[in-house]
């Protein structure tokens, strides 16, 4: 169980760094009144959030690594 902490608390800290970059990018965006700057800040905040749920599922994936790991290295002995 110890070794799945990390993964969460890094993703976690990860995730909160691109939460809060996106919020800064949305109060950028409602500042402007550019329609190309906009458009460019949306296609940032839609790449962040792409990369934010990229995350997420890979996170999961590596749990399932971990707990499969466990069982690997139970049948060994």
């Amino acid at each position: 169980m110890k070794k799945v902490i990390a993964p969460i608390i890094i993703t976690l800290l990860v995730l909160a760094v691109l939460f809060f970059y996106i919020t800064a990018l949305v109060v950028t965006s409602s500042q402007t009144t550019d329609l190309f700057s906009n458009a460019i800040l949306i296609g940032t905040m839609i790449i962040i959030g792409i990369i934010m749920l990229t995350m997420v599922y890979v996170l999961f994936q590596r749990i399932k690594e971990i707990k499969e790991e466990d069982k690997d290295d139970l049948s060994k002995y």
